[in-house]
């Protein structure tokens, strides 16, 4: 026991006992709507969301730079130097794979044309990096994690206008409008595309799988990880926009996203009872792919593919595309062959590459696609695994933010994405790296405070987290005689 005396009591807002409710780690069972829920989203998380929204392009002598660009550009080196400092929580391996990629694409680039390294190797590198980063370094507590979900949620929601009016009418609105701006550019006008008798929405963005990726990649982080934190009419609503926006894409590789998060969303409901529930459904999807194998000749990719598309031929192009960027791989497993064109049979006459993954093989070798992979696979992994006593709000953040990843997984074996797309998506990545290292409401309380204590006091006096204390001395040393005394 240590007991308070008058010059201890002067040490003004330092308060040693966890408070039963802070903003920084906000009560999971409490329910505080979508205003109050938004003002945990740092402003520059505000501004990044609108850079994306508001598509506005333009021309500094031979580059292209965006809003998204131009904030990122700013941002990036900051949030680095902080990140290495431990201001944003312990470096993860994750982060170190993840710089490792952007170093290894400078240095197959410039294997490549030297030349044209440094424009590629800016805007690749900042949309991916920066993208990441911004989350990484502002979400950082369950508060912050669920502001975001809401703010994308919000930010497809704001889109359901342009998507019903490029339904019926074909046209971008935003796009066009910004256009209309003398000297800007923006989001490019795709030409018209019909499917089911419907115009393929692209809404913001430079093409429709691009919208329908992003729309389905926020879908579990709306339904699930805000359950508690808005009320369940409001979140199911907001889900079901979100899954009207998916559709407008009319793209089949969206459409398996959201399928896929609906899939095991059902599977953990259904056996929440069971605690080996994730081991029996891998069991079950390895025997799957190997009796698929076995019997029909063909990989799972191929079946589904060619089955779950719209367009079968497309599925088949894909299939072949496959194959043949495997083969371009084999052949420059290093440094891949940059910008280059790939070699690949005369019939295949299209260039583009619709898998995000063997593009990645392809243009800058194995190594960096190794290190964006286990980058991600770990990431998962590791947050999967995160038990956390003391807040019940976690599981559900965790499972939603899973659940979206998963899904993105396999939607970027089928498609590629640019752009401010690509920035987005890592983004919504790196907003759920916080869970990695969270250790409950009470643990992050009191290490907090004790960093805070370390800061004034020095490390020596500092408490350890956890311990319940009375009063501490004040920073200046007090006046003499008002030292705490034991209490025997």
């Amino acid at each position: 026991m240590v007991r308070q005396t008058q010059g201890a009591r002067s040490l003004a807002g330092w308060s040693p006992v966890p408070p039963r409710r802070s903003r920084s780690v906000s009560a999971p069972a409490e329910r505080r709507g979508i205003h109050t829920e938004l003002k945990d989203l740092p402003r520059p998380l505000l501004i990044y969301l609108l850079t994306i929204f508001l598509p506005i392009g333009f021309n500094l002598g031979p580059l292209l730079l965006t809003g998204t660009r131009l904030l990122l550009m700013v941002l990036i080196v900051p949030l680095t130097l902080r990140l290495i400092r431990g201001q944003y929580g312990r470096v993860t391996v994750t982060d170190l794979f993840f710089f490792f990629f952007v170093f290894w694409l400078l240095v197959a680039m410039i294997v490549y044309d030297p030349s044209r390294a440094p424009a590629h190797v800016g805007s690749v590198g900042v949309e991916f990096l920066g993208g990441y980063l911004i989350t990484r370094s502002y979400v950082r507590t369950p508060a912050g994690f669920r502001s975001f979900c809401l703010a994308m949620g919000i930010f497809v929601l704001a889109t359901l206008p342009l998507a019903l009016i490029e339904m019926v009418t074909a046209k971008q609105i935003v796009p066009s409008l910004l256009e209309m701006i003398p000297g800007i550019q923006s989001a490019r006008i795709s030409p018209p595309d019909r499917r089911f008798g419907l115009d393929r929405v692209s809404a913001i963005f430079d093409h429709a799988i691009l919208y329908g990726l992003v729309c389905a990649t926020s879908f579990s982080l709306v339904l699930i990880s805000l359950k508690g934190a808005i009320s369940t009419t409001r979140r199911h609503r907001l889900a079901a926009i979100i899954g009207f926006c998916t559709f407008t894409s009319v793209s089949s590789a969206a459409f398996i996203a959201l399928g896929m998060q609906m899939a095991l969303l059902f599977w953990a409901r259904a056996l929440h009872w069971f605690p080996g529930r994730w081991a029996l459904l891998a069991a079950i999807g390895i025997a799957v792919y190997g009796s698929i194998t076995l019997i029909f000749g063909a990989s799972p990719f191929d079946l589904v593919a060619t089955n779950l598309t719209y367009n079968p031929q497309t599925a088949y192009h894909r299939t072949r595309i496959l194959y043949w960027g495997l083969q371009n791989v084999w052949n420059n497993p290093w440094t891949g062959i940059g910008l280059g064109d790939w070699k690949r049979p005369i019939d295949l006459y299209s260039a583009s590459v619709d898998n995000f993954w063997l593009l990645v093989a392809m243009r800058y070798g194995i190594p960096a696609f190794v290190a964006i992979a286990i980058g991600y696979i770990l990431a998962i992994v590791s947050v999967s695994l995160r038990k956390v006593s003391g807040d019940p709000s976690f599981a559900e953040m965790r499972r939603g933010w899973v659940f979206s990843m998963i899904g993105l997984a396999f939607v970027l074996a089928t498609v590629f994405v640019w752009g401010t797309a690509f920035s987005l998506v890592w983004s919504i990545f790196g907003a759920g790296i916080w869970m990695i290292h969270y250790r409950g409401p009470e643990a992050e309380a009191a290490g907090g405070l004790t960093a805070r204590f370390r800061a004034q006091h020095g490390s020596r006096l500092a408490p350890t987290p956890g311990c319940r204390v009375a009063a501490l001395p004040p920073a200046n040393g007090g006046a003499p005689g008002t030292e705490s005394q034991p209490n025997h």
